[in-house]
């Protein structure tokens, strides 16, 4: 339905996991036979919490990325992201009292 919707495309962001799922065409008439005859479940949407730790791949998340906090400021600060990242560094080392 999104796809008819926007014809330009749809972008999902979503878990390594998923992805396999979401490149296959499925009919919706096939997508509703999977679910024909189950009983409804009345749901509740629910905002989930991440941080950049929970999301990299160094903190055991198999689908996680390399460095989810750069990409974050990347996504932040699209105007001269490597000045503004390294002006922070630089805060974060005078505030430990070393020498930058």
């Amino acid at each position: 339905a999104a796809g008819r919707e926007f014809a330009q495309g749809v972008a999902v962001v979503c878990g390594a996991w998923h992805v396999p799922a979401l490149r296959r065409r499925v009919a919706v008439a096939a997508d509703r036979a999977l679910v024909k005859g189950l009983p409804r479940t009345k749901v509740d949407m629910t905002w989930v919490p991440w941080t950049h730790r929970r999301l990299s791949r160094a903190g055991g998340y198999g689908a996680g990325i390399e460095s989810p906090g750069w990409y974050g400021h990347l996504f932040a600060a699209t105007d001269r992201p490597v000045e503004r990242w390294l002006t922070g560094v630089a805060q974060l080392l005078r505030e430990e009292d070393r020498v930058v």
